[in-house]
């Protein structure tokens, strides 16, 4: 080998070693832009997927409160006018819970398979705040107020199951992993 590289003219020897050199660059960079490509593809599924649906079932936990306040509202008011237009608001509240959710469905493939569930739950709490405002004006109140307390309870209960489905927390470890892995890929290219 010794005896082929003294041999050999400075031309060839440069050309290979130039090369050689170009091969290991362009190793190096294939390999870059792949961990990039898969860097983005994450970013994309984090961004486009899952803080998007956590945002609509964030806003469907939203309606289920305002359509509890609604109710409690409803019921303090004395002023037949006013009173139908907090149970109106109610069911506005409601229609949005289970839009906000449908939205969520349609981006995250997880919340999908719940929504029926959560749907029911909505819908649970929806009729214990509607049959007590029918009490309350029918001149039962006492059992109204107990309907809309076992109302406000189911929507804690629903609150706390929408929140099972909610990947803030998971996005925020997802985020920061990401992140990691990122530097990690990065810096082991100066080593």
């Amino acid at each position: 080998m010794k005896r082929l590289l003294e041999n050999t003219r400075i031309m060839p020897k440069i050309l290979s070693a130039i090369l050689a050199l170009g091969l290991v660059a362009l190793g190096v960079s294939g390999y870059y832009a792949y961990k990039t490509s898969q860097i983005d593809d994450e970013y994309s599924q984090l961004t486009n997927v899952e803080f998007p649906s956590t945002v609509r079932l964030v806003r469907s936990n939203r309606f289920v409160t305002e359509m509890v306040q609604s109710a409690y509202a409803a019921a303090l008011y004395t002023s037949p006018g006013e009173m139908r237009e907090a149970s109106l608001e109610v069911t506005q509240s409601r229609d949005g819970a289970i839009d906000a959710l449908a939205s969520a469905a349609k981006l995250d493939q997880t919340i999908t398979q719940h929504t029926a569930n959560l749907t029911t739950r909505i819908n649970e709490v929806y009729g214990l705040l509607r049959e007590g405002l029918a009490d309350i004006n029918a001149g039962r109140r006492e059992e109204g107020l107990r309907l809309l307390a076992q109302g406000n309870e189911a929507s804690h209960e629903l609150s706390k199951v929408m929140a099972a489905y909610q990947t803030s927390q998971k996005l925020s470890a997802d985020i920061a992993d990401l992140r990691k892995r990122a530097i990690d890929r990065l810096g082991s290219f100066r080593n």
